[in-house]
């Protein structure tokens, strides 16, 4: 390895005093000097390294889109577009030459010319997302956009997942995360994102995009809205892979709530567990009942005490926590092999949607775990 091997990209200019010939070096140091934009005073001596290198060597990609830029700055387009259209014949690889062809193409509002230059930019440029992800993102807000980028990823280019993943998470408008989901068939299931789902269900409903979000969650679990129950598994015997539409479980150390088998070993209940001075709701569900008045009914077991020390069961207006109760009263004394309860609760014509939630109270770590199952939702009374 020479001097200039080992100088070339990091001081090419202190690679062209050891070896002056180096075209790899020229281009370099054309590149270097037009980082950040070419100032006018630097076109002459860019121009001239740029050329240079290309006759030292004619495959030179970064000498190319040099010289490309330096044309475009001294108002020579056709040059231009020769040399940059050369630079990207030699290798697509070249970032700032797939920059270029993006640039030109939004300018003339060509968006799949401009679209195929993303895509391969991002294939050959892992850094890049840095800088494209947040454009492409923002630009999914228009639908003429968003289709033929659409298109573009389910051929499973290398960025895909990253992108979408980045996508779910900022994306300031609902309807592309609705439809990336739904047109790159991404379920629960999915072997490589079985995260994306859930967290664009979540997304949305906490947006305020309840209908979306519901739309996804019925098509990940093969029905209709329609068939959707009142309650998404009331005995705790399922995987809630879905919430806010299944179970939103706490896992902390001091808060947390524990699928069980139940004391008789009929089923599964839910532990809710709360220690070292931690009280707070340990499972919550997201419910879409009409106005009216319904009878809730449960199974609760191994709760003792007074009412202020045994876990609550509460009911509130959604989708935001509120702190409009419809419902908000203690689980009575039970025994470890359990107890039926029932209790009406009202939901008024404003309370689209609404929270069931279990709110423990903390407990001695070996005392008995207080635990819930067999819920079930029947309509007393229509709403007016």
């Amino acid at each position: 390895m020479t001097f200039a091997d080992v100088f070339r990209s990091r001081a090419p200019e202190l690679a062209l005093r050891a070896a002056p010939w180096d075209g790899l070096a020229k281009s370099q140091w054309a590149s270097r000097l037009s980082t950040g934009g070419l100032k006018p005073s630097l076109i002459p001596q860019a121009i001239y390294l740029a050329q240079n290198a290309l006759r030292r060597s004619p495959v030179d990609p970064v000498a190319a889109r040099v010289l490309g830029i330096a044309f475009t700055l001294n108002n020579h387009p056709r040059a231009a577009a020769k040399s940059i259209v050369y630079s990207e014949t030699i290798s697509r690889r070249d970032l700032p030459t797939q920059l270029w062809f993006i640039e030109r193409a939004v300018q003339a509002n060509n968006i799949p010319e401009a679209l195929v230059h993303y895509d391969r930019a991002l294939r050959v440029n892992v850094a890049a997302r840095d800088t494209l992800f947040p454009i492409l993102v923002a630009a999914s807000d228009d639908p003429t956009i968003r289709r033929p980028l659409i298109d573009i990823l389910r051929h499973g280019p290398s960025w895909q997942g990253a992108f979408v993943h980045q996508l779910i998470g900022t994306s300031i408008s609902a309807d592309p995360i609705y439809d990336y989901i739904i047109d790159l068939g991404y379920t629960s299931r999915d072997p490589v994102h079985p995260d994306f789902m859930p967290r664009a269900i979540r997304r949305l409903a906490e947006g305020g995009e309840v209908a979306k979000a519901l739309d996804l969650y019925a098509r990940d679990r093969h029905i209709s809205r329609s068939a959707i129950p009142w309650i998404r598994n009331p005995d705790f015997a399922d995987d809630d892979r879905l919430p806010p539409f299944d179970w939103l479980i706490e896992d902390q150390v001091d808060l947390v709530g524990v699928k069980q088998a139940r004391p008789d070993g009929s089923g599964m209940a839910l532990g809710l567990r709360a220690t070292e001075g931690k009280d707070g709701i340990v499972a919550r569900q997201l419910l879409l009942l009409q106005p009216g008045l319904y009878e809730l009914s449960a199974r609760v077991g191994d709760t003792a005490g007074s009412e202020i020390s045994r876990p609550r069961l509460i009911v509130s207006c959604g989708p935001a926590a509120s702190t409009e109760r419809l419902l908000n009263i203690p689980f009575p004394e039970a025994p470890s092999s359990g107890r039926a309860i029932s209790t009406n609760v009202r939901v008024p014509a404003k309370c689209a949607q609404q929270w069931l939630a279990f709110d423990a109270r903390s407990a001695e770590p070996d005392s008995a775990v207080p635990w819930i199952t067999a819920l079930k939702l029947r309509r007393l009374q229509e709403g007016k």
